[in-house]
């Protein structure tokens, strides 16, 4: 299966980049190191991305680029939400904007049968605990107004901000199936509503440009139901981008393995293809002590089996993951579903 970064990147010289945002991507993406989630990392952070709204606050120090410019891409789990067709991949080029790593833009591409997308929408992000997003880049725009009038076009058709009243945080978490079991407890809608100020929709800068271009071309109107549809595409992928991040930096779980493709890339460039891009393969690393729970070495043998999910702990010396594990011995405790209670 061709890598979607691959895909991104021989894009440039095809005749399917209706809205140009190929190239410009391309050329931000050739400077980005790569890595490649396996199906196992895709499913801890999909259970992350679950995770109390509260404990993924707690997590969010774990919330940096491991490089200034980092791709992450992976093969999506399940059936998409909704009236949306579940791409071949996803990736999600991050881009930090300070020494910190905690700041910056990220950029999403799917790579559906039917072709590659690269929307000129992606996600302006800031993880630092005293971030206020909203307020940084309403000031920013209004700067940008002043400066560049036809900037105002773009930045008017951009969607608004989410608002954060506890109201329409309840009823936004009431909507969403992974957050509906706690939108009744007011510390889990406090949690979200911070959240909200870590990350806003907003178009990369490699994309401003091209952005004001499609509105010129296809008119204000339709423009703004372009934004739209890209800001639909983008429900649930940056939770899922915050998950990536806190599972690339927790302390114990995963395991990186530099691929080398230089006798490959050798072979194609004599038959004149394009050489692949190397990446860093990521997949679950358990630890030590669910190795040996896994294996029968512990006390926890004399319990019945059971799959315990995985999880974090936090400690002081950092953020933790237990992967899923089975516990126990004897007969086995079948469990098709959890149900959980409010």
């Amino acid at each position: 299966m061709t890598r979607l970064i691959d895909e991104v990147l021989a894009a440039p010289r095809s005749t399917g980049d209706v809205i140009g945002s190929y190239a410009p991507f391309a050329i931000e993406l050739r400077r980005a190191e790569a890595f490649e989630f396996q199906a196992d990392v895709v499913s801890a952070c999909k259970q992350v991305a679950q995770s109390r709204p509260s404990s993924m606050v707690a997590a969010l120090p774990l919330a940096r680029i491991p490089y200034r410019a980092t791709w992450i891409e992976w093969v999506p789990e399940g059936e998409r939400h909704g009236y949306k067709p579940t791409p071949r991949r996803i990736g999600c080029l991050l881009q930090a904007d300070d020494s910190t790593h905690q700041r910056g833009h990220a950029t999403w591409a799917w790579s559906h049968p039917q072709g590659l997308s690269v929307p000129l929408l992606g996600m302006r992000f800031d993880w630092s605990q005293s971030a206020d997003i909203g307020a940084r880049l309403t000031a920013e725009m209004d700067a940008a107004r002043a400066k560049f009038p036809a900037f105002r076009k773009f930045v008017d058709a951009v969607p608004p901000p989410p608002t954060t009243s506890p109201e329409e945080i309840k009823a936004d978490m009431l909507g969403a199936p992974h957050l509906a079991r706690f939108a009744r407890d007011e510390r889990e809608i406090a949690a979200e509503a911070s959240m909200l100020r870590h990350m806003m929709p907003t178009a990369p800068p490699w994309a401003v440009t091209i952005a004001l271009q499609l509105r010129g071309k296809i008119g204000e109107q339709n423009y703004t139901a372009v934004m739209q549809q890209w800001l639909n595409d983008l429900a649930g992928e940056p939770l899922f981008m915050l998950a990536a991040l806190i599972t690339l930096n927790s302390k114990n779980m995963i395991q990186n393995e530099r691929e080398d493709l230089s006798r490959l890339n050798h072979a194609r460039a004599k038959s004149g293809k394009h050489p692949l891009r190397e990446v860093i393969q990521t997949r679950l690393s358990l630890s030590r002590r669910a190795g040996r729970i896994a294996s029968g070495t512990t006390a926890a043998t004399a319990r019945r089996q059971h799959l315990v999910r995985g999880h974090f702990k936090v400690r002081k010396s950092g953020i933790y993951w237990w992967s899923p594990y089975v516990r126990g011995t004897g007969e086995a405790v079948l469990r098709a579903a959890y149900i959980v209670s409010r």
